[in-house]
């Protein structure tokens, strides 16, 4: 199935009372593919109840070349004031959750030969990160986060690799 690319300006009203989805190919801005879907509902004056990006599934390559790949599930932010984003303030970004799971990412080490044996991909999962933030006002109150599942694997050849199977 082909898509054909829209412009970053192109909403639509979304099957749900008080949300907004916005359509958009990312290929066509050169950003990781978002599923073709970001949504959020209770919008207005800077605050956004909820939002959420489906997916994301980028490839990328670094300054030297090598292959750099990005896939998860769900980012979701809860209770978002955003508004000191209009004003370039973001130190007075606020939320009261945020949450980004399965994800999934590759890149080089620069110091091993993509030609090693095993490669020279380092691979960094990560179950789930999720953060709550209670504020009172602009004044936080209480603050939470959470990591789940985090590993990080290096190519067999690269020297950490190397620290890890001697061991």
């Amino acid at each position: 199935m082909s898509r054909t690319p829209r412009p970053m300006s192109s909403w639509r009203r979304s099957r749900k009372p008080g949300e907004i989805a916005l359509l958009a190919s990312a290929r066509h801005y050169d950003l990781p593919r978002a599923d073709d879907r970001i949504a959020a509902g209770a919008v207005g004056d800077g605050k956004v109840g909820h939002a959420e990006l489906a997916g994301i599934d980028g490839a990328g390559k670094t300054d030297e070349g090598g292959p750099v790949t990005i896939k998860s599930g769900p980012v979701v932010l809860d209770g978002a004031d955003l508004s000191s984003l209009l004003t370039a303030n973001p130190g007075g970004l606020r939320f009261s959750r945020f949450s980004w799971t399965n994800v999934a990412i590759t890149a080089p080490d620069k110091d091993t030969p993509a030609t090693a044996a095993g490669g020279n991909l380092y691979t960094i999962n990560l179950g789930a990160l999720t953060a709550g933030a209670t504020f009172d006002g602009s004044i936080p109150l209480k603050g939470a986060m959470s990591i789940k599942g985090l590993s990080v694997q290096p190519p067999t050849a690269a020297v950490a690799g190397q620290q890890l199977k001697a061991e």
